[in-house]
């Protein structure tokens, strides 16, 4: 039985499908990262241009027109919730607020008196 497993292992590495599959695995990890840590700059840019008091980016209209196309009643209304990027995201739960002192609220979602939970 443990020859069979020795004979199993020898032959898997050293076919050379199983390299180009061990390189296709690096490199998509590699382009996931990539694309988190770039995806993740550009919400902490937005984050400190909102910190200075600068307005928000708006969304481009062609893109609010690819996300409302959906809608037969009320694409107007969705797409004036989304014309800036906060509004595209969801909101951060209280309670990992009050865990992690680094995470903020998205401003798109405002804790007012004025907006109260329904229970």
């Amino acid at each position: 039985m443990i020859n069979m497993i020795k004979m199993d292992l020898y032959r898997l590495f050293r076919t050379k499908s199983m390299y180009v599959i061990w390189i296709i695995l690096l490199a998509s990890a590699l382009l996931t990262s990539f694309l988190s840590k770039k995806d993740y700059d550009a919400v902490n840019k937005e984050w400190e241009q909102q910190q200075e008091g600068k307005e928000f980016v708006r969304n481009n209209t062609d893109f609010l027109n690819l996300v409302t196309r959906k809608y037969s009643s009320g694409a107007a209304a969705a797409a004036a919730k989304m014309r800036t990027e906060p509004n595209l995201y969801l909101p951060v739960n209280q309670g990992d607020i009050d865990v992690n002192d680094k995470l903020h609220q998205n401003p798109a979602y405002k804790a007012d008196d004025e907006y109260k939970k329904n229970y």
